[in-house]
């Protein structure tokens, strides 16, 4: 039974014991609760009451839809069901994880992220709303309160959720009162399209880069002034008055990454365009070395490049859209996966030549790359690319020294040399499957 103070019932669906109201719109109520089974604290949102069957089948069909979203920039969805504590009245539920960090408002009205912390953020929730925006939904309410922050993150690379999703289909309609998102403040009717998506993650990421939201006599977004100018550019288009003018979820996403890598390494990144990154992904997934197991001939090469370089360490890395996978490993206990914004051979894949640092830890190109390296156990690092035949960087052979060390050209050229070989390789295992497919 509901309790009349707080107009809730005290446990819904026999297991969510409410804690507390979190959040109340036209369509839902957002509920914090302790899940009595699992004993983890969850958020539970409540439509409301269909007002017949069919209005609750279609509630049915689009939580069956929402249920399909899985993103790491996405509150993860643990249930949902059919709540009847609400005076009998049965209401669609759905169960999500709840995050114990702040939302992104709350730690703006601390103080406004860097450029590149918002370009961090903006490019892992500009992933999610692709996610969504794929399935043919949009979320419909983006706003500072609906980006939560992981409480374990550094401010310099904060990690968001979107949470609340409206879970409304791609259809033209309007979209509540004015103020629900930062991204309706300049307009008296929203369409629930993509672009309006885009429009609220612009504002959302300006208000975080800025403490305030603007927009000028034309309907731009006012920005801080000395924002970088890639950054601006993004910013400025996301927020376009017109929705045809405003770039869809996955541009976003390319160029707040190469904006961001860009600024960490304190370099342009030469593929500086989106298709070009596209093309150079494309290139990456046809040669199908993502996740295969170790192999005796690139372990062997880096091996190789280790004693020619007198160095302890080194890697074969395919760089793909998000993630480094880490092909060989010569002197090092890594596995796995590294994120890209984590590792120094992103700027090799991306930069397409290769390089040396000198002291990887105070170098401005590499200083503020979160390393899964143990600051102090390496020092120097030189990379060649790995190229393919049509000219796409798709990874790199790396050396780490513990020493501090310039290395010569004549280093670079032997990297360069081994890296070709791997792709050599890598290029007539690719025609030999080729070959097989056509025999079969």
């Amino acid at each position: 039974m509901a309790d009349p103070q707080t107009a809730h019932p005290a446990v819904i669906a026999g297991r969510y014991r409410v804690v507390s109201e979190i959040g109340r719109g036209p369509s839902a109520t957002v509920y914090l609760a302790d899940d009595a089974v699992l004993g983890r604290r969850v958020a539970v949102k409540v439509f409301v009451a269909a007002r017949a069957g069919e209005e609750l089948r279609l509630q049915e069909a689009e939580a069956r839809r929402v249920a399909a979203l899985e993103h790491p920039s996405l509150t993860a969805l643990f249930d949902a069901g059919v709540a009847t504590e609400f005076d009998g009245a049965p209401r669609i539920f759905l169960v999500s994880e709840w995050t114990d960090g702040p939302h992104l408002r709350s730690q703006v009205d601390l103080a406004p992220l860097s450029p590149t912390a918002v370009a961090h953020l903006g490019l892992h929730l500009a992933e999610g709303l692709a996610h969504i925006h794929s399935r043919g939904l949009v979320h419909g309410s983006i706003k500072p309160d609906n980006v939560l922050l992981s409480a374990h993150d550094s401010l310099t690379r904060p990690w968001g959720k979107l949470a609340d999703l409206d879970q409304k289909t791609v259809v033209s309609g309007s979209q509540g009162p004015a103020d629900e998102a930062p991204s309706a403040r300049h307009r008296a009717t929203l369409e629930l399209t993509p672009a309006e998506d885009v429009l609220g993650l612009g504002a959302t990421l300006a208000f975080a880069l800025s403490g305030s939201l603007e927009f000028d006599d034309t309907g731009s977004v006012r920005l801080p002034e000395g924002t970088p100018r890639a950054l601006a550019d993004t910013l400025t288009a996301m927020t376009a008055p017109s929705p045809g003018d405003r770039p869809d979820a996955a541009r976003v996403a390319d160029e707040l990454r190469l904006f961001f890598v860009s600024a960490v390494s304190g370099t342009r990144v030469r593929a500086d365009d989106r298709t070009t990154e596209r093309e150079r992904v494309a290139a990456v997934r046809r040669y199908g070395i993502l996740d295969t197991p170790p192999d005796e001939m690139f372990d062997r090469l880096t091996r190789l490049a280790a004693r020619m370089t007198d160095t302890p360490m080194a890697f074969v890395s395919i760089v793909d859209e998000d993630r480094v996978f880490l092909k060989s490993i010569h002197g090092s206990d890594l596995s796995g996966d590294v994120p890209v914004d984590e590792s120094l051979c992103t700027f090799t894949a991306r930069g397409g030549e290769p390089w040396t640092a000198y002291d990887i830890w105070t170098d401005p190109r590499t200083r503020n790359v979160p390393l899964p390296l143990e600051r102090g156990s390496v020092n120097s690092y030189a990379a060649a690319p790995l190229v393919t035949h049509d000219g796409y960087a798709i990874g790199s052979l790396c050396v780490y020294s513990v020493a501090h060390r310039e290395f010569s050209d004549s280093d670079l050229d032997d990297l360069s040399e081994l890296a070709a070989i791997g792709m050599r390789e890598l290029e007539l295992v690719r025609t030999a499957r080729s070959v097989r497919q056509v025999a079969a």
